[in-house]
C-alpha cells in the first residue's frame, strides 16, 4: 500500500515538472509572439485585431490589442521615496512600494507623459506586448 503511494506521488511529481515545464516553453513563445505582434500592429497603426472563435475551445473570439507594461526595479529606496514625497505622491508609500503599486504609478506617469526619476534612482523595464481578452458574445 504505501510503496503504491509512493510510486503515484513520485509519478505525479514527475508529471508536474514535465507540465511546468511546457508552461515555461510556452509562456517564453507566448512573449516572444506577443512583442512581435505588437511591433506589426505598431508598424500598421492597428489598434486591435479579433479572432475567430472557431479556433477556442470556448468557441468564444479573442480581440487582440496592443499593451505596455513597465517592470521595475528600484535601486535607491531611499532617494526615490524622497522624489515621491516631493511630488506629491507620498502616499505610495507604506514600509516598501509593492511592485503592482510601483508598476501602476509608473503606468500612470508615462501615459501622462509626467516625469519619472532618473535611471539610477529607479530602473524600468518596457515590455512591449498584447493583451488577450474574450470577445463580448453577439
Amino acid at each position: 500500500m504505501i510503496e503504491d503511494l509512493c510510486k503515484k506521488v513520485a509519478l505525479l511529481k514527475q508529471m508536474k515538472e514535465y507540465h511546468e515545464a511546457q508552461a515555461d516553453l510556452a509562456g517564453s513563445e507566448i512573449s516572444r509572439i506577443s512583442q512581435l505582434a505588437y511591433s506589426e500592429m505598431a508598424l500598421k497603426g492597428t489598434d486591435q485585431i479579433r479572432v475567430t472563435g472557431s479556433m477556442f475551445k470556448d468557441g468564444q473570439a479573442r480581440i487582440i490589442t496592443p499593451d505596455v507594461k513597465y517592470k521595475t526595479s528600484l535601486l535607491q529606496p531611499p532617494v526615490f521615496f524622497a522624489y515621491l514625497r516631493e511630488n506629491n505622491f507620498g502616499t505610495l508609500i507604506k514600509e516598501t512600494v509593492h511592485p503592482k503599486t510601483l508598476e501602476s504609478w509608473v503606468t500612470g506617469q508615462k501615459e501622462n507623459n509626467q516625469p519619472l526619476p532618473t535611471e539610477d534612482i529607479l530602473k524600468i523595464f518596457t515590455l512591449e506586448t498584447v493583451s488577450v481578452r474574450r470577445a463580448p458574445k453577439s
